[in-house]
């Protein structure tokens, strides 16, 4: 299932460097203060938290907003 999640994470410039080196299908959808919002795939987000962590980056939170469908739709109705 492909999700939208925001990330709270200490460097979100380092943060978002790393999802772009290693992991092609994650989208950066927003960067709000200290939130990254992503479209990830729910099966890769234990392993994108692992390398954040492994990296140095401190994850405070990650919260799943919705389905990737249902975030599309409501841009859509917009």
């Amino acid at each position: 299932d492909e999700l939208v999640v925001n990330l709270e994470v200490s460097n979100i410039s380092a943060a978002q460097n790393l999802i772009g080196t290693h992991f092609n299908t994650i989208q950066v959808i927003s960067v709000k203060k200290n939130y990254l919002q992503i479209a990830i795939n729910k099966v890769e987000v234990p392993f994108l938290n692992k390398m954040l962590v492994e990296n140095g980056i401190e994850v405070f939170a990650i919260e799943s907003k919705r389905k990737l469908e249902d975030y599309f739709i409501k841009m859509v109705a917009n």
